[in-house]
C-alpha cells in the first residue's frame, strides 16, 4: 500500500478525536486549548547505544547549506519585512550521531465536524521539518522541528536515546546556536480523549521563552505515543 505524503505514523488525526487508520498529523491551532499548563510526566527512555560523533567533528563541522527555498522569500520588487532570528537549516545532535538538514515543513488545513485543524507534514526524506509558524533560531518563542522515526528516512529514529543534558546544534545561514536538552516526555496519544490530545499538542504551541522542541512518534513498532524533546539555549 502506498504511504501518503503527509505525516503518517500510525495514529488518528491528532486533536480531531476521530480515528483514522493510517493518517496522523499534530496541529489543531484553531482549537482552544485547556487553561492548565502542559503535562509534566516523563517516561523512561532507553539509553543511547550508538557511538558519539567525535567532538572535533562538531567543533569544526563541514559547512553546507540546504537547497530548499526560503519560505518567506519575496521578489526584489517587494520589501522583505524584518524578522528576528534565522531560519534553521541544519540539526546536529552528537549523542545520537544525528546530522541532518532542516527544511520547512508543509501543512494543510482540514475541516472536521465544522472545525478547522492544521495538519503538519513531516518531510518525506531524511530531514527534520521546521514549522514555519514557530519561532526562528535565536528568537523568543518555541522553535518546533518534527520528523519521522520509522519511515521516509527515519531522521528521528534514535531521538528516544537523547538524554537530559545532551547538546543540540542548530545552524542557520548566519550562525550556529547551541541548546541543551532540559526535558523529554513520552505522551500517550492513541485512543485518548480530545482533552488529552489538546494538552499534548501544547508542546508544539507558543511559549514565551526561547526554546527548541523536537517531536516524533514512539515506539517505532506501534507509534502509539508522541515523543517530545525540549531544549533551551546555552548562553
Amino acid at each position: 500500500m502506498r504511504t501518503p505524503a503527509y505525516w503518517i505514523l500510525g495514529l488518528g488525526l491528532i486533536l480531531s478525536g476521530i480515528p483514522s487508520a493510517g493518517s496522523s498529523a499534530w496541529g489543531g491551532e484553531e482549537i482552544p486549548l485547556p487553561a492548565q499548563g502542559p503535562p509534566t510526566w516523563e517516561t523512561s527512555i532507553p539509553p543511547a547505544s550508538a557511538k558519539r560523533i567525535p567532538q572535533a567533528a562538531i567543533e569544526h563541522p563541514i559547512q553546507w547549506q540546504t537547497s530548499e527555498p526560503n519560505p518567506g522569500a519575496k521578489g526584489p520588487e517587494e520589501p522583505v519585512p524584518a524578522q528576528i532570528g534565522g531560519i534553521p537549516e541544519r540539526l546536529v545532535i552528537p549523542s545520537i550521531a544525528l546530522d541532518a538538514p532542516i527544511v520547512p515543513a508543509g501543512s494543510r488545513v482540514v475541516s472536521v465536524k465544522e472545525h478547522r485543524y492544521r495538519e503538519w507534514m513531516a518531510p518525506d526524506r531524511y530531514a527534520a521539518g521546521w514549522h514555519p509558524t514557530s519561532a526562528r533560531a535565536g528568537a523568543p518563542g518555541n522553535m518546533v522541528l518534527s520528523g519521522h522515526n520509522n519511515i521516509m528516512g527515519s531522521v528521528f529514529r534514535r531521538l528516544a536515546d537523547v538524554k537530559i543534558g545532551d547538546r543540540i546544534w542548530i545552524y542557520t545561514r548566519e550562525r550556529v546556536f547551541l541548546y541543551e536538552v532540559t526535558e523529554r516526555h513520552i505522551l500517550l496519544e492513541r485512543g485518548q480523549p480530545l482533552q488529552v490530545r489538546q494538552a499534548n499538542a501544547r508542546w508544539i504551541g507558543p511559549f514565551p521563552d526561547e526554546r527548541l522542541t523536537l517531536v516524533t512518534c514512539w515506539p517505532p513498532w506501534s507509534n502509539s505515543h508522541r515523543l517530545v524533546v525540549v531544549a533551551h539555549p546555552v548562553r
